[in-house]
């Protein structure tokens, strides 16, 4: 609300639901004690049981946003880097489906970030509705254009970490530019960081150097 108050409409507000359904219960159980469950037939019911919880959480973290004024909102799902596409399918997607058709419903747009490469994810992400996906740097860019061209957006693809804060500032210009030739043609594509921005990232790195160096 106060967001939404103090920029007048004149910006877009996300908000963030944060943790995906796998997310939470990684936090909730531990992530070692709940992937070596999710893979054991014995607890697979307890284990979906348990994701239709947290997938209620995201729904009504969500939900709460968009009421308080949010034109959007943010989940984050497990990629490759800890289960299969197998997995996703039968474990994140039907949550993340859920995420996106809710806010959806309630007027908001839907967002799904995904770290690390998820090259292979890619089509199984689309999946979900989502109006944009997250990315990280790690995923493939010609095969994120490719996959998601006229079904989706993307936000992200730049390296928050080894370009943005600790490149020069002629690494950040050429990794942008790439990024750029890559992913801006036919539209659809959100400059920024993959993930999270580190607070000690230099000001001169920053977005509006971005959009000079573009123009």
């Amino acid at each position: 609300r106060i967001l939404v108050r103090e920029t007048g409409g004149k910006v877009f507000i996300n908000g963030r639901a944060d943790q995906g359904p796998i997310a939470l219960a990684l936090a909730l159980c531990g992530p070692e004690r709940f992937l070596t469950w999710a893979g054991d037939p014995e607890y697979r019911l307890h284990v979906l049981r348990l994701l239709q919880i947290t997938s209620r959480m995201n729904v009504a973290l969500g939900e709460a946003q968009i009421r308080a004024g949010a034109h959007g909102s943010t989940i984050g799902l497990a990629g490759t880097s800890l289960i299969s596409p197998t997995m996703f399918d039968e474990l994140e997607l039907p949550g993340a489906q859920a995420f996106c058709a809710a806010m959806h419903r309630a007027g908001g747009r839907a967002l799904v970030h995904a770290c690390g490469n998820e090259t292979k994810l890619i089509d199984h992400l689309v999946l979900t509705g989502a109006d944009c996906l997250e990315l990280d740097p790690g995923t493939d860019p010609a095969a994120c254009k490719e996959a998601t061209r006229g079904r989706t957006g993307v936000l992200g693809m730049l390296d928050p970490v080894h370009v943005l804060r600790d490149g020069t500032i002629e690494d950040v210009r050429r990794h942008v530019l790439e990024t750029l030739k890559t992913m801006a043609p036919g539209g659809g594509y959100i400059m920024g960081p993959g993930c999270c921005l580190p607070p000690d990232t230099p000001i001169e790195h920053g977005i509006r150097q971005f959009i000079a160096w573009y123009r």
